[in-house]
């Protein structure tokens, strides 16, 4: 069945939650071109996930290979909440709404995601939460997404 488009949230505690629900989605079909991630720098530097050395590049290929499949990963700087590994659509979407006052709520209000739930997301991120989106494009899809979130114990 075809439903609006939207976008389903998950927010982790962990690197190893994040990176297990990553390859779970891998292994679902989800699309890698579909999916976002927000990490606070203070839990993984960019400089580790995407180091300068050839010894080390090959060492983040390993510990974040879900990270990795992932779209345009990259360095994500929020107005009033610091700097952040992001990458998929969120991360192309916080450099509009960075330039008009709207943060992260903004940003995930225009990705499909309520309001009130959008806030929810930010307060998380603040606190050191770790954000994946996954934007949606039918029912199953939807339902997949939501299925992983909920058996890999999102907080």
């Amino acid at each position: 069945m075809k439903t609006k488009a939207a976008t389903v949230t998950g927010v982790f505690s962990s690197l190893q939650e994040t990176e297990s629900v990553l390859n779970r989605l891998k292994e679902e079909g989800i699309r890698h071109s579909d999916v976002s991630c927000l990490i606070p720098e203070r839990i993984l530097p960019l400089d580790e996930i995407l180091p300068k050395d050839q010894v080390s590049k090959a060492a983040a290929e390993a510990a974040y290979s879900g990270l990795k499949w992932t779209d345009r990963v990259g360095e994500v700087y929020l107005p009033g909440m610091g700097h952040f590994i992001g990458s998929g659509p969120i991360k192309a979407a916080t450099l509009h709404t960075a330039k008009s006052d709207e943060g992260i709520v903004g940003t995930l209000t225009h990705m499909g995601v309520e309001v009130k739930h959008a806030e929810k997301c930010k307060r998380a991120l603040a606190e050191g939460k770790i954000l994946l989106t996954v934007h949606v494009h039918d029912d199953d899809m939807k339902r997949k997404a939501e299925r992983i979130f909920l058996a890999l114990k999102v907080a």
